[in-house]
């Protein structure tokens, strides 16, 4: 007898069936690794408490079994090893139990919660969201007391809730595990990468049924995909990884992601063969560089999406969308206090990208030029016509960056007396995004007139960009253009791009205050994530702008 054991529990006729298929590559595994291998069926069941069901029975069979062995594989039927599935002996140490810890990935508070409650059982400790699937781990004598059965069973995720309390509670170290040693469904979406890449691909949950016909069919069911595995092995099929990146927010907030997903497929997925990437969005334009630049890239219109139903095709689902108000970010860290592309950076990887690599670029084509040219009726951005150009977004929005026509008048009034030639432009969306009716005496009139690529060409051809807080500002961080901002939303820091690794090169943000600066918050206070779209009570938009003269003269000492 080995001082190892692989084991398992298998009753009734459809885990039977299953176990036909599971089983012998078990015993294969365990003799490979130098280990014995045991079905553990508990006989008789009438002696065992009340609620007992096969589940269960690994509690009285690792218990029972730990007398005799150093240390056990425990495997679920339905677990289907890899041929080439590494020795769990060699990878857990001895004085750890090590299994995949599912509480990274789908918050298990409630069942420990319960089960502490259910068993009395109690801990000094501070719960980390430590929390086990216990359909494959590994275990040593140390251990034996995780496994005795009490006298009462409470069902919680069957035994595991039990076992996690319990494990828990003792303080013992773990061994937390890959999902490629217990690959369930639960992680698809997480990672992306095809099952067969796992070394241990578990069927929970699959094998299930009010009836034994449902059973034996879902037990069907399971078998097939098991052989699909098996033979995806045999034929040693390329392992997939699919990666879907739903893009949301407006324009400027896609913009500003663009960075950020470069970065993420440089340094992992860059012209990978085998994997996989669709980036979904509302404004495709954006992305289509990346097109030119990988080739394992493709970039879809959101519709497109919703269509061809990429979801279902594509496991692992990244989305991002700034001051999404369900990212974990923004729990921590208000959206008016933090820069679009750190939020984004954390919600996506957790950490920041360098400023150095926080650059957007985008791409113009000879059509965008072209459309440029004939929407301004020049020949050439660089003809006398527009020569001294600035390029003015009056956008409308919220309440906090849109601002009275009047007030643009006299900027565009002040800048025209001094011999610039105004191009103003902008797009009316919907009825709550668009562009204002401005004067456009004297000016370029190219509202409602451009595309994104046509609105891209005009910000890079123009020497200085004004606007207000939204989708220009970022445009014009892929070019080397002076920015003007009217900073009411947030502070411009916060707001402008980055370029040679700061928001400061050739861009100011000018305004009398922010919104996010009048929305105080005591150190002794509730908590109160303040908001940068709406006016604080009882203050008007004039209250943060600052005066047309103080835009004038700025954009003007920018032109020089």
């Amino acid at each position: 007898m080995s001082d190892f054991l692989v084991c398992t529990i298998c009753h009734g006729e459809a885990y039977l069936k299953v176990a036909e298929v599971t089983h012998p590559r078990m015993k294969a595994y365990a003799e490979r690794i130098g280990a014995d291998f045991k079905n553990m069926v508990i006989n008789p069941l009438c002696d065992l408490p009340d609620g007992f069901c096969p589940p269960w029975m690994k509690l009285p069979g690792i218990h029972k079994n730990l007398g005799l062995y150093k240390r056990i594989i425990f495997l679920d039927t339905d677990v289907l090893l890899r041929d080439d599935m590494p020795n769990l002996f060699e990878v857990v140490p001895e004085d750890k139990f090590g299994a995949f810890f599912e509480g990274q990935v789908t918050d298990r508070l409630m069942s420990i919660d319960k089960a502490m409650g259910d068993y009395s059982i109690t801990s000094p400790l501070m719960y980390d969201g430590q929390y086990f699937n216990s359909g494959v781990f590994v275990c040593s004598q140390r251990h034996r007391d995780l496994f005795i059965i009490p006298d009462e069973l409470v069902n919680n995720f069957y035994e595991q809730g039990l076992l996690n309390a319990r494990l828990f509670a003792s303080g013992d170290p773990v061994e937390m595990l890959s999902y490629k040693f217990n690959r369930m469904t639960l992680v698809d979406g997480l990672v992306g990468e095809d099952r067969q890449g796992s070394y241990v691909v578990h069927y929970a949950g699959m094998i299930t049924g009010a009836d034994k016909e449902t059973l034996s069919e879902n037990a069907d069911k399971a078998i097939a995909n098991m052989k699909e595995d098996i033979r995806a092995w045999d034929e040693k099929q390329p392992v997939i990884t699919r990666i879907h990146c739903a893009i949301g927010g407006g324009l400027g907030d896609v913009v500003c992601t663009e960075p950020l997903l470069r970065a993420m497929i440089d340094d992992h997925y860059a012209n990978q063969p085998d994997t996989r990437i669709i980036i979904s969005t509302s404004y495709p334009r954006v992305f289509e560089h990346f097109e030119l630049s990988y080739n394992n890239v493709r970039v879809v219109d959101d519709e497109k999406v919703v269509r061809e139903e990429w979801r279902d095709k594509f496991h692992s689902f990244v989305r991002l969308a700034s001051h999404d108000h369900h990212s974990p970010v923004s729990v921590c860290i208000p959206y008016p206090e933090i820069h679009n592309q750190d939020f984004n950076s954390y919600s996506l990887t957790k950490s920041l990208l360098t400023p150095d690599r926080r650059t957007i670029r985008l791409s113009i084509k000879k059509k965008d030029y072209a459309e440029l040219f004939d929407a301004a009726k020049v020949v050439d951005w660089l003809d006398g016509a527009v020569r001294n150009s600035v390029a003015i977004h009056p956008g409308t929005g919220w309440a906090s960056k849109t601002f009275p026509v009047g007030w643009w008048n006299e900027v565009i009034e002040g800048l025209v007396d001094f011999g610039m030639k105004p191009v103003i432009f902008g797009k009316n969306v919907n009825q709550h995004h668009g562009v204002l009716n401005v004067n456009t005496k004297h000016c370029v009139d190219l509202r409602n007139n451009l595309s994104i690529g046509g609105m891209v060409a005009l910000i890079a051809s123009c020497p200085v960009l004004l606007s207000n807080d939204s989708a220009p500002i970022h445009i014009a961080g892929a070019f080397d253009n002076e920015i003007v901002m009217i900073a009411t939303t947030k502070r411009a820091e916060l707001v402008l791009p980055y370029r040679y690794g700061r928001t400061n090169y050739k861009a100011i943000g000018l305004a009398n205050k922010c919104v996010p600066d009048c929305h105080g918050v005591k150190p002794n206070g509730l908590y109160h994530v303040c908001t940068h779209s709406d006016l604080p009570k009882g203050m008007k938009i004039e209250d943060f702008l600052p005066e047309p003269e103080l835009v004038v003269r700025t954009v003007l000492e920018r032109m020089k």
